[in-house]
């Protein structure tokens, strides 16, 4: 059964002071109906998109 309707990202990197970089995410979900997602499942949907940007 699909839970989500859709979800969105979004990451946004800025320069730093100190010659790196900063990256801000965040994460939308848009629910089916009533249902509640659970936050073990919230935590391994960023763990599974970080690791789509940010690994090589």
């Amino acid at each position: 059964m699909n839970m989500l309707d859709k979800t969105t990202y979004k990451i946004k990197l800025e320069a730093s002071l100190g010659g790196g970089s900063i990256c801000k995410s965040s994460s939308k979900y848009y629910n089916m109906g009533d249902i509640k997602l659970k936050e073990e499942a919230i935590k391994a949907d960023k763990e599974k998109i970080s690791g789509v940007f940010f690994n090589h």
